[in-house]
């Protein structure tokens, strides 16, 4: 069962751990630009950065309240939460492409930085949040 205890510490450890990796993705993409010389995306690496950041905090938010709330509807929130978030994510890659259109490097640059930052904050998810559930249904 988790306890209100639990619900902060996993709140607190989501929200260091996705602050780490949405860090370690931009010094690495940082480092892939000042590697090859070519800084003509840095605006979408840093968008994308800013974007997964705000996104991340208010899935953990949300996370947290529902589970202190009612836990026997955390695997709806799961579920729609992420169908929010990709299309929230198309929403957002639509509108780049939209004021990107007439640079086709920074178009394809810009939806491949995005990409990459939703697939590896998707598969945190998926991996952290079901730790934690089958730590919750280890510890009935």
């Amino acid at each position: 069962m988790l306890t209100p205890e639990n619900i902060d510490s996993i709140y607190r450890l989501y929200n260091k751990v996705s602050l780490w990796l949405i860090a370690a993705a931009l010094l690495v993409g940082l480092l892939v630009m000042q590697v090859t010389s070519d800084l003509r995306l840095v605006n979408s690496l840093l968008f994308t950065a800013a974007y997964s950041l705000v996104v991340t905090l208010i899935y953990g938010i949300c996370w947290k309240s529902l589970a202190r709330r009612s836990l026997n509807v955390l695997t709806h929130f799961y579920m729609a939460a992420s169908a929010l978030r990709m299309i929230l994510a198309l929403v957002v890659v639509l509108a780049g492409m939209a004021i990107l259109r007439d640079s086709k490097p920074q178009l394809l640059g810009f939806v491949g930085i995005f990409v990459s930052f939703y697939l590896l904050l998707l598969i945190f998810d998926c991996l952290f949040f079901a730790r934690v559930e089958k730590n919750k249904k280890i510890n009935k």
